[in-house]
């Protein structure tokens, strides 16, 4: 896990003057929280966060990216009181991908947590119980998608700042929903009992 958070600190290192920095749109980054802080929500919510999440939380309480917001704790006790039933599942919002999408860390069974993957949900499709269902599986696990997300903000920042139009830049596919960049990236996706992106 050490090795997990000087890679997300290097990458959260080059993302905070990018982001202050940049013109084309909005963005922040909120302080981290502290050990004492994160156990006292942990407790009062009756959570229980799988330590790739923690580790996010310690370096950035949330953040507004390019593409979607990656969420800081009081974001993820806000729709996991929206989706109670996601909740009694276990499971843990920690992205959100716009107009009612989420991603979704969802725990498995047979797999330690850093092996729970991350899942993209659209609520606004309900199943016949009237629960939300899984779209699709995105990442075999919060360590790639917090990583992938944060590359994909830099080359996104990085790209505009070269004269890159916008629009262009979101007409590329997100790292999760190419076949190609994805089985590079995360080749254990596919050993999840879960529907595919493509």
């Amino acid at each position: 896990m050490d090795d997990y958070y000087n890679e997300m600190n290097a990458l959260m290192s080059q993302v905070k003057p990018l982001v202050s920095n940049c013109e084309y749109q909005t963005m922040w980054v909120l302080p981290a929280l502290n050990t004492d802080e994160l156990t006292e929500e942990e407790k009062a919510f009756y959570l229980q966060l799988p330590q790739t999440v923690k580790t996010w939380l310690s370096l950035t309480n949330g953040w507004c990216g390019s593409r979607q917001d990656i969420y800081g704790l009081q974001d993820i006790i806000r729709v996991s009181d929206e989706y109670p039933n996601w909740f009694k599942k276990g499971w843990i919002p920690i992205a959100d991908g716009g107009c009612f999408n989420y991603f979704v860390i969802v725990p498995q069974k047979d797999k330690p947590e850093y092996q729970w993957p991350v899942v993209y949900i659209d609520a606004n499709i309900e199943d016949l119980t009237g629960d939300t269902g899984i779209t699709c599986i995105v990442s075999s696990s919060a360590t790639v998608f917090y990583r992938e997300e944060l590359k994909l903000n830099i080359r996104d920042i990085e790209s505009y700042n070269e004269g890159m139009d916008v629009d262009h830049l979101y007409n590329d596919s997100p790292w999760w929903y190419d076949i190609n960049k994805l089985m590079a990236i995360d080749p254990m996706i596919t050993t999840y009992n879960l529907p595919l992106p493509w």
